[in-house]
């Protein structure tokens, strides 16, 4: 009798965990995981060549949590390379997008300095759930002092994740011995073919830019809304699309960066347009 309770726990326990519609966590390598029904990202951690606080993401078709099957089948079959997976009709998505250090990525905030942004010069060495439920998670991460100017300036960031959305929304802490700081907040252009900008929005439309493995890899949608009326800047030059704010010492300063694939649930740009609503 007691074997057979047990065993209906555990099928209650995975019948939980599949009603999941929301997830994040640490990888072993120290990287944060996180996605819903629609988006995936990662975040870099301290073992990551990759310095940024910007957000990696993949892509995937509408409806599942796939992370944790791509790192298990990863771990267990060194074939199995979810950079060439978008056909996999179980788990249909892959990692096509091009992040790198010292970028805003699919979404950051930088302090700026003269001119220049000064990223962290390591990434977050702390992470907390807040936060977790079936629909929705949030966590935060915390990157160590760095140095801006005169000033030394951590950061904590607080990020939210609901179901059923493309966007997420995060909460920048800035930190040190300074009153104010000058920011950016904004996401990376890699291979944009259109765009569209709000008075609190720049979004774009963009060819996948890790194509090192398909020829097709569908259009990626990237977005940044600022709920306030700060300034909008689409830069070509610089490869940015961002917004321009102050902050004070200890002021949450809230964003929401979003991302979507031509093959999950946004076939094009124009049904982009309209999620922007945000």
């Amino acid at each position: 009798m007691k074997k057979i309770y047990l065993i209906i726990l555990t099928i209650l326990a995975v019948s939980c965990q599949n009603n999941h519609k929301v997830m994040v966590r640490l990888t072993d390598n120290g990287d944060c995981i996180f996605e819903n029904d629609r988006v995936a990202y990662r975040i870099y951690g301290a073992q990551s060549d990759i310095i940024s606080p910007g957000a990696d993401i993949w892509v995937k078709a509408q409806g599942k949590l796939i992370l944790n099957k791509w790192y298990k089948l990863s771990a267990k079959d060194p074939q199995y390379f979810y950079h060439n997976h978008t056909g996999k009709k179980e788990y249909p998505g892959k990692d096509c997008y091009n992040a790198q250090s010292y970028s805003f990525n699919a979404g950051a905030s930088v302090p700026i300095y003269q001119d220049s942004l000064v990223f962290p010069t390591q990434n977050f060495d702390k992470f907390e759930i807040i936060e977790s439920t079936k629909s929705k998670v949030v966590f935060s991460l915390h990157y160590p002092q760095w140095t801006i100017g005169e000033n030394t300036v951590e950061l904590t960031r607080e990020i939210t994740l609901a179901a059923n959305e493309n966007y997420c929304t995060i909460d920048d802490e800035y930190d040190g011995d300074f009153y104010s700081l000058a920011c950016l907040v904004g996401i990376s252009t890699q291979d944009v073919v259109d765009k569209n900008e709000g008075l609190d929005y720049i979004i774009t439309w963009e060819k996948a830019s890790d194509q090192s493995v398909e020829s097709e890899d569908g259009m990626i949608g990237l977005g940044i809304v600022m709920p306030e009326n700060y300034k909008m800047e689409y830069n070509e030059e610089r490869h940015y699309a961002v917004a321009h704010f102050e902050t004070v010492r200890g002021r949450k300063v809230s964003y929401a960066i979003g991302s979507c694939w031509s093959k999950g649930n946004i076939p094009s740009f124009d049904e982009w347009k309209k999620l922007v609503s945000y």
